[in-house]
């Protein structure tokens, strides 16, 4: 069996626990280091992040919405969209030097957002030297603290911004 994967999530807070999106298989966690993962939801799994301090606290999106959960993927629930423009984020993005865990940021409606709550509520960023007509297509954190790139379509070009004051 082969299977197309989207996209893993780990964590600091507990490296046996892993989070795995896959094209027409869902997305599945693994809670121990023995190989076995289970399916928490089915569809196409997307996107997923765990928090770094707390691996009962993962987001992950399919073809049937964004979902939350607070228990390990044991049950979720459709994911907040408090202060986005009223979808749930399209990508999300965590920095490896966020020790709590709980600062995410994300594209929603091609604008850059960022929780400070693992996405219970949502707020605009600035968007200061942008070109006028920007839309946000990507985000990543970089590996040196406080740098973040963001990969901008703007009339008929694609840049990538970076910003030293995330």
């Amino acid at each position: 069996i082969t299977h197309l994967v989207h996209a893993i999530a780990a964590t600091k807070d507990d490296p046996n626990v892993v989070v795995a999106t896959l094209q027409d298989n869902g997305v599945m966690i693994r809670r121990q280091n023995n190989g076995v993962f289970d399916k928490i939801k089915l569809g196409d799994g997307f996107f997923t992040v765990l928090s770094q301090s707390d691996s009962d606290k993962v987001l992950f999106s399919t073809n049937g919405g964004v979902y939350q959960s607070d228990d390990g993927g044991m049950s979720h629930v459709p994911a907040s969209t408090v202060g986005l423009p009223g979808a749930a984020p399209d990508r999300w993005e965590q920095s490896p030097h966020d020790a709590s865990g709980h600062y995410l940021y994300a594209i929603a409606g091609e604008k850059l957002y960022l929780s400070a709550n693992f996405g219970y509520s949502w707020h605009a960023v600035g968007t200061y030297g942008l070109p006028a007509n920007h839309s946000i297509r990507d985000v990543a954190s970089a590996k040196v603290p406080g740098v973040l790139a963001v990969v901008v379509g703007a009339v008929g070009a694609r840049d990538v911004y970076y910003t030293f004051n995330n």
